[in-house]
């Protein structure tokens, strides 16, 4: 079911744009406040590491990050480089979120993808490269996770919402002012 609430969100978006940058459609700050806190628990509840957390800030997803659940933080390349933030501050600004659980890998290879990222903490990223060397927030993803070895597919160009076909949706959520 997930999958299907999922892969109806979800669309094809490119990722340049630091998710900081673009922001939620405004609601009421309290109800905000709440609904970021459920999203959280919610999550926390079911991710694991090296679990894909995907984003949106706009209509379409427009973030990939990868989760770290022993710490509760996200490897993400936004901004001027890769950083360790806690999840909280990745919900705050998101439209929806999605959870992908990557196909095809051990607890022992989730384990492994979080220090894979974790090693590329505080490389600057060029945003003018795309393709191979690119390692903007859905490739830092793909290759951390190294889907080219598990899935046999080789992508030249990244989305986020292109990652949802390497693995399962485990948590949607709804469209933040879709609850208004």
């Amino acid at each position: 079911m997930y999958r299907a609430v999922a892969l109806a969100l979800v669309t094809i978006a490119a990722c340049g744009v630091p998710m900081r940058q673009v922001h939620p459609v405004a609601t009421d700050p309290e109800r905000d406040a709440q609904l970021t806190a459920t999203w959280d628990q919610q999550i926390r509840s079911v991710a694991r590491d090296g679990d894909w957390i995907l984003a949106a800030a706009g209509d379409d997803l427009s973030h990939a990050a990868l989760y770290d659940a022993e710490h509760d933080t996200i490897i993400e390349a936004a901004g001027p480089e890769i950083r360790e933030v806690p999840l909280v501050h990745l919900l705050e600004v998101a439209r929806y979120v999605v959870v992908v659980r990557p196909s095809r890998m051990s607890v022992a290879d989730r384990a492994a993808s979080v220090a894979r990222a974790r090693g590329r903490l505080g490389v600057v990223i060029d945003v003018g490269v795309v393709g191979p060397d690119d390692e903007r927030g859905p490739a830092l993803v793909y290759w951390a996770s190294q889907t080219e070895a598990r899935a046999g597919a080789h992508e030249m160009v990244l989305t986020p919402g292109a990652l949802v076909k390497y693995g399962e949706v485990i948590f949607a959520s709804p469209r933040r002012d879709a609850l208004d």
